[in-house]
Parts: structure tokens; sequence; C-alpha cells
């Protein structure tokens, strides 16, 4: 979590938004047209080279949710239900840290 909160604040200036992120699979994602999809794709890239710098390679969803967030996204968890019952993390579920 506490690499979570660096990244947070790097992204925003605030861990707050931490607080609205929401975890998505990154098979589950559908892209609006609402013109923020360049915005979302370079805050998920950044996430994502952030914590490889730190040396964590776990935690893809949770950046994902942050970028959507980031952006003003909502992850909506029920229109994606069918398709996330067929999906399984590696792990079973979030890494222990």
């Amino acid at each position: 979590m506490p690499v979570f909160v660096e990244l947070a604040r790097y992204l925003t200036g605030d861990a707050d938004i931490l607080l609205a992120a929401r975890w998505c699979h990154e098979a589950l994602i559908a892209v609006t047209r609402d013109g923020c999809a360049s915005r979302f794709f370079r805050a998920w890239s950044l996430g994502a080279n952030f914590l490889q710098a730190r040396g964590v390679y776990s935690g893809e969803g949770g950046v994902i949710g942050l970028a959507a967030a980031y952006v003003g996204w909502d992850v909506d968890y029920d229109a994606l239900s069918t398709l996330a019952a067929s999906i399984e993390h590696e792990g079973g579920g979030p890494k222990e840290m």
C-alpha cells in the first residue's frame, strides 16, 4: 500500500484519490469516448513505470483503477460482471506486501 500512496501523490499531488480508485483487471477495460483515453493510458504507463522503478511488479489492477480515477472515470463492475466471472488472478487475489 505505501507504494500506491506514493504513486497517488506522484500523479495527483494527493493520496486522497485512493479513496475513489477501484481495482480493475487489465483484461476488463472498456474505454469511453469522452476524450480522456490518452490521459488514461499515459497515467497507466506512468504508474506502471513508477512501480517497476521501485521493484514492484504486481498491482497492475490497482494502477489501472488509479489511472481511471485520475481521469474521472468510474470502474463499473456491473457492466463487466459476465466477463469478470471468467477471470481469476494468478495468485488468487491481491498479493501480500
